[in-house]
């Protein structure tokens, strides 16, 4: 097992985990209305046994109107039916321990606490997202560098979107977790466990639907329609494919409609377009000004927020036919099926009609796709030219200070305003600005140490 005391300790993914996990239990995020339209879930899971949020549509504003009139989270369910068991244990025990608010009718009025919701977190996407870098690294080290397997952890870790999200309820960080294993198992030929992390991406995040043409074409060029292969990849999505099912007969009357064709009237919809489908929330053509904005904007955009995987991209496209010390085929094969789904993604997202960029300090709505880089990354770092090699860690270390920032202020950002730009300033004007550069220089300290401690692991 990766957790026997001998093998941990001897995992150069170790000190940076144990970095990961400091930092993810002292600072915590807020998370907002749509944390709170999935805690709206669990509470009415646990305390009526339904999926309606009708007794808690006051808590939050990300609800759907379903055809029966009743109200249910406009989020994917699988986060919440996932962490129901654990969150039924902590709202019983806040219960017991009279840590909460009640009306006259015994209704509870408000969500678990912050430190509670931070614990929650904590259990249900910190810790099994350490134990899933801890699980990959192992095998991991036993054919890569001790470089390419310090990048892997450090840029899955720290450096892309969705790790923002790991200690609060979005959604995308849990999602994530499972896209990463289902990467994982694609790369090793385990369909049945790639087919069951499939599912729970896509059961966390409808946005994992775009990872299926992009394990399609894996599979076909490397596999040959094996029958064998497609049934046990079916087999594995049978049981998150039951819990779609479920869930959405019973909100809305059929496994094929989603929160996303009942929205919330307040967020209000253009029906002056002519082109739209899904409700009015996609059109049909991609806003290339959106498409611009995810890839190189200030705003949200990949250049700004993990620059690493352009520079990655670029330097593997410049490499892709030279004859000296050749990409492998199987190399290029996985990159093409990472890139594939994350063009998919890209135009999912410039055809969404209401495109806001997810409030967030980065890319959320590319969640699925961006950590599967970090592999790319790994498996790619020894054929890179020394001038890419530097670029690569240079723009690494751009994101990790960038990382930092997020953490002295918020993953929440709102639209109009260029990422690093607003993160000074929330941190001079809007917070506390000597806590703020504490925090970041804590983070880049306890960076340094774990670096330290891994070229000792090296050595040793």
């Amino acid at each position: 097992s990766f957790l026997q005391p001998t093998k941990l300790r001897g995992n150069y993914a170790l000190p940076w985990v144990i970095v990961f996990l400091i930092m993810s239990l002292a600072i915590s995020d807020y998370g907002g209305t749509n944390a709170f339209s999935r805690y709206a879930l669990l509470q009415s899971i646990v305390d009526y046994s339904t999926f309606s949020i009708d007794e808690f549509s006051h808590w939050t504003m990300d609800w759907s109107s379903s055809p029966s009139g009743r109200l249910y989270s406009n989020k994917p369910p699988g986060p919440a039916l996932l962490s129901s068991p654990i969150y039924w244990v902590i709202d019983r025990v806040t219960k017991n321990l009279d840590q909460r608010e009640f009306d006259e009718s015994g209704k509870v009025l408000d969500p678990i606490g912050e430190r509670t919701r931070h614990f929650f977190n904590f259990i249900c996407q910190v810790l099994p997202f350490a134990l899933v870098v801890l699980f990959i690294t192992d095998r991991m080290q036993k054919e890569l560098s001790w470089s390419a397997v310090t990048l892997f952890t450090v840029t899955l870790l720290f450096c892309t979107t969705p790790v923002l999200f790991m200690t609060t309820f979005f959604g995308h960080g849990m999602a994530a977790i499972f896209s990463i294993l289902c990467f994982f198992y694609l790369i090793n030929r385990s369909y049945f466990w790639c087919g069951l992390y499939f599912g729970l991406t896509l059961l966390c995040d409808f946005g994992g639907a775009f990872l299926l043409p992009a394990i399609f074409i894996y599979f076909v060029l490397r596999e040959r329609w094996s029958l064998i292969g497609i049934k046990n990849f079916l087999c594995g999505g049978l049981l998150p494919g039951l819990l779609w099912i479920w869930y959405h007969t019973a909100a809305y009357g059929s496994p094929f409609i989603t929160s996303i064709q009942y929205p919330n009237p307040k967020l209000l919809i253009d029906t002056s377009v002519t082109d739209q489908f899904l409700g009015g929330w996609f059109t049909l053509l991609p806003n290339w000004s959106v498409l611009i904005e995810l890839v190189l904007g200030a705003e949200r955009g990949i250049l700004f927020t993990q620059p690493w995987i352009l520079v990655l991209s670029f330097a593997l496209l410049i490499r892709w036919r030279e004859s000296k010390n050749p990409i492998p085929f199987e190399l290029k094969l996985r990159f093409v099926t990472v890139l594939t789904c994350l063009s998919l993604l890209l135009w999912m997202n410039a055809t969404f009609f209401g495109w806001h960029g997810g409030w967030t300090a980065g890319p959320r709505y590319l969640s699925v796709a961006l950590p599967l880089f970090c592999f790319i990354l790994a498996w790619s770092f020894g054929y890179l030219s020394d001038v890419s090699r530097a670029s690569v860690v240079a723009t690494v270390c751009v994101t990790l200070l960038f990382r930092g920032q997020v953490y002295a202020t918020t993953s929440l950002v709102p639209e109009g305003y260029p990422l690093w730009v607003w993160q000074w300033y929330a941190m001079f004007r809007v917070l506390d600005g000597v806590s703020s550069v504490a925090t970041i220089l804590c983070f880049l300290l306890l960076l340094v140490a774990a670096l330290l401690w891994s070229i000792r692991m090296r050595v040793l």
